[in-house]
């Protein structure tokens, strides 16, 4: 089972203290992938998107740069993330 660091920027910037939408995560746990993807699905939890983002990527805008390539190789130069 894959687990995911819940880093203080995660917890910060998408966490309870925020007004958005959250999984209620707490900083400096481990979560499993798993609970982070029905998060995002389920509860639209901002806390686990950062998590998830900064662990496959190291940062959010290293994952938004990727998301972007990625975008580019299907095609779809039209719109870009910001």
């Amino acid at each position: 089972m894959i687990m995911v660091l819940i880093s203080d920027n995660a917890w910060e910037k998408g966490g309870a203290k925020t007004d958005g939408s959250t999984m209620f995560l707490s900083p400096r746990t481990r979560v499993p992938v798993i609970d982070l993807m029905r998060g995002v699905i389920i509860q639209s939890g901002n806390d686990a998107s950062i998590a998830l983002a900064e662990h496959i990527s190291g940062d959010e805008d290293a994952f938004t740069d990727s998301m972007n390539q990625q975008a580019a190789l299907l095609g779809m130069t039209e719109h870009r993330v910001l």
